[in-house]
C-alpha cells in the first residue's frame, strides 16, 4: 500500500470527499488525489487537509475544509 492509497482509505473511512489546502485555493477529489501537483511531493502537499464537497457560488463544485452543513 502506498501513501496515496493510505490517504484515500482514511478519507473514505471517515466520510471525506478529498483534500484541500489551508488557503482554500487548492483542492482535489478523492478519485484524483494530488492531481494539482502531478506526483506526490511532500513539500507541496504537506498543508493539505481532509475536505468535503461544496457547491461553489459559480455553480461548480470544490473541496472545502468544513462540512457543507457547518456553513
Amino acid at each position: 500500500m502506498n501513501i496515496r492509497e493510505i490517504i484515500k482509505q482514511y478519507l473514505e473511512q471517515n466520510g471525506y470527499h478529498g483534500l484541500c489546502d489551508e488557503s482554500g485555493e487548492c483542492g482535489c477529489y478523492i478519485e484524483d488525489l494530488f492531481i494539482c501537483h502531478g506526483s506526490f511531493n511532500w513539500n507541496e502537499v504537506s498543508t493539505c487537509k481532509p475536505g468535503y464537497l461544496h457547491k461553489n457560488e459559480d455553480g461548480g463544485y470544490g473541496i472545502g475544509e468544513n462540512r457543507p452543513e457547518d456553513k
